[in-house]
């Protein structure tokens, strides 16, 4: 069961482990700013990361032990089908998609990941509701108490993600 709280608690703790994939991504690396309002949290930022002269807003995702795929959202809340991350227009510029055991840390271009979802989320859930090339839908019990609910990913083989990002970063219609 996840609660949102204990997640934010997490990831504010993690700033040391944060700073680090950030330094090592982006050479010119001035500082990063944890974004704490929450209305701008839900709109996808998580942290704001000065690089030389400019800024790059970035919503982080983290998973406890590697996987061989990156969940993306596309319900948060089963009990009014809201939509997930995946699906909204969000304000960052980047997915950072970390894993924690191995500190391992993709850099997912949002307006291209967000596209690459758009143009194949039919076939890729058909993949996963079919059990073909290791797709898979994975249901999250959240919340407790009261208004327990449920936010669906879609599992989507690294490889296979970052052949579509590819493809939408350096293909045209």
């Amino acid at each position: 069961m996840n609660d949102f709280s204990v997640q934010l608690s997490r990831s504010l703790d993690m700033d040391l482990m944060w700073e680090g994939i950030y330094r090592a991504r982006f050479p010119a690396f001035v500082k990063m700013e944890t974004v704490k309002d929450l209305t701008l949290q839900h709109a996808g930022l998580d942290r704001l990361v000065t690089v030389g002269n400019g800024k790059y807003g970035i919503d982080e995702k983290v998973r406890e032990r590697d996987y061989p795929d990156i969940l993306l959202e596309y319900i948060s809340r089963d009990t009014t089908q809201s939509p997930g991350w995946i699906e909204k227009p969000l304000r960052c510029d980047y997915i950072a998609y970390a894993f924690l055991v191995s500190q391992r840390c993709y850099f997912l271009p949002f307006p291209f990941l967000q596209a690459a979802w758009k143009r194949r989320k039919d076939i890729w859930m058909t993949y996963a509701k079919n059990a073909q090339l290791d797709f898979r839908i994975v249901p999250a019990h959240n919340g407790g108490g009261n208004a327990p609910y449920i936010t669906y990913s879609l599992a989507v083989p690294i490889p296979i993600l970052i052949v579509a990002l590819n493809q939408e970063m350096y293909e045209t219609d």
